[in-house]
Parts: C-alpha cells; structure tokens; sequence
C-alpha cells in the first residue's frame, strides 16, 4: 500500500512556495503550497497528457484554517488567481482549480 501522507510531505518538502489567501471575511493569510500550472506533454508510453489548468495543493489544515473557500483569491509568484473549486484527498490535502484573474 502507498503511503500517501508521506509522499505528499516529502513533495511539499521540495516544492512548496508561498500561497497568499485573501478571503471574502477580509484576512490575508500566507501558505506554503505546491503550484502546478497547465502543462502537456506525453507520458513513457508516448501518449499525450494534458493538464489544461492552473492548481494549487495546500495541506487541508492549513486551507480550513485560512477560511478560504470556492469565489476567494490566491496569490502565487505575484499573480492572483480565483479559486473556482476545492476538493479535499485522503493523503491530507486540499486541491484548488485556478482560474487567472
């Protein structure tokens, strides 16, 4: 069995940048997360892959805690971004589809 919850915190160990959330209740909180912006290429076997939009993993303590929700904005490498969904995973995080804003 993959042990998820260790993957992913040896991925933010690498990865992680500063996230900054603004909400609709007015504070501004800063985060480390992991960014990903769209991408395509192909996979071993050659086949396409596509990843068509910008998204951020955040640990899913942290995003609760910020009281960040789906209409808030994020902040990443000085571009801000709307946050159009949330989903929450069972390895602890907590994943935002981006749109620019």
């Amino acid at each position: 069995m993959v042990d998820w919850t260790s993957m992913q915190a040896a991925l933010m160990a690498v990865f992680a940048e500063p996230v900054t959330v603004h909400t609709a209740a007015g504070p501004v909180v800063s985060i480390q997360g992991r960014f990903r912006a769209p991408w395509s290429g192909a996979n071993l076997q050659g086949l396409p892959i596509e990843r068509p939009g910008y998204e951020i993993y955040l640990p899913q303590s942290a995003w609760i805690a910020s009281g960040g929700s789906e209409g808030d904005t994020v902040t990443v490498r000085s571009t801000l971004y709307d946050v159009i969904e949330t989903s929450i995973d069972d390895s602890g995080m907590a994943r935002l589809l981006l749109r620019a804003a």
